[in-house]
């Protein structure tokens, strides 16, 4: 049974999240090109799910009058994936305000102090 989740490493889209999910090939070739998006460790048995935000909009065909309808070509790759997420770091600007705020905090506390 196929899950309804994205296989993609990092990648959290879910039939929640409003993402369409697309079926995996069932074998051969373009089962291969499409593991080869996930992890090294990744060799599924059966088929897998991949969510629309691994596909490049050339793979898709429109439906007329609507972007909302859309259907993925026959033997397109999944080729986009999300880079592992990381910890932000704060911005230039948001430590120039830490540093202001600790700036003031110490001249409080110094007047106290006198």
């Amino acid at each position: 049974m196929t899950g309804s989740r994205c296989v993609v490493q990092d990648c959290e889209n879910n039939h929640k999240t409003g993402k369409s999910l697309r079926l995996s090939p069932k074998s051969g070739p373009k089962k291969a090109e499409w593991i080869r998006l996930h992890s090294k460790n990744f060799n599924p048995l059966g088929r897998f799910v991949v969510c629309s935000d691994h596909f490049e909009r050339e793979c898709y065909h429109f439906g007329e009058g609507s972007e909302l309808k859309r259907y993925l070509i026959k033997g397109s790759v999944p080729t986009i994936w999300k880079p592992k997420k990381t910890i932000a770091s704060p911005s230039d600007r948001e430590l120039r305000q830490r540093a202001k705020e600790i700036k003031e905090l110490l001249a409080t506390a110094d007047n106290k102090l006198l």
